[in-house]
């Protein structure tokens, strides 16, 4: 039997339970409202995204079934093995809106990606840097 896979890419949630992930999800409905109230577009954010992505490592420590997924992985290059002690941190995916990702006519929506997105960008910072360390919203 002869099979192919690609790299595992772990799920990427905000958890609103830690004071980090609430903080960075007020800081997102805060800077969603603020965008959208000042121009003429609407956002949707969605706290779990489903594709794949290099910000599925970002801010990740190991993971309690990671020896799972490594012992079926048939190519140990393509094995995340994180350090034990690997900083921990909540991350987004916030970014252009676009199509045809990582393809030969991949483009993106030029009015949304160098004007809304960077001050959307610059709200949520505004908020999070804001905010007293350990606060939970």
């Amino acid at each position: 039997m002869v099979g192919f896979a690609g790299p595992h890419y772990p799920t990427s949630r905000l958890d609103p339970a830690t004071n980090r992930g609430a903080n960075l999800i007020g800081a997102i409905l805060a800077a969603e409202a603020e965008t959208c109230s000042d121009s003429a577009t609407s956002l949707c954010w969605r706290p779990h995204f489903q594709g794949i992505s290099d910000m599925s490592f970002l801010g990740r420590p190991a993971q309690p079934n990671a020896e799972v997924v490594a012992s079926n992985t048939p190519a140990d290059r393509l094995i995340d093995r994180p350090a034990a002690d690997a900083l921990d941190f909540p991350a987004v995916n916030i970014g252009p809106w676009r199509r045809e990702f990582h393809q030969r006519l991949e483009r993106v929506h030029a009015p949304y990606a160098f004007d809304v997105l960077p001050r959307l960008l610059i709200r949520i910072a505004t908020h999070i840097l804001a905010q007293p360390e350990g606060s939970k919203r």
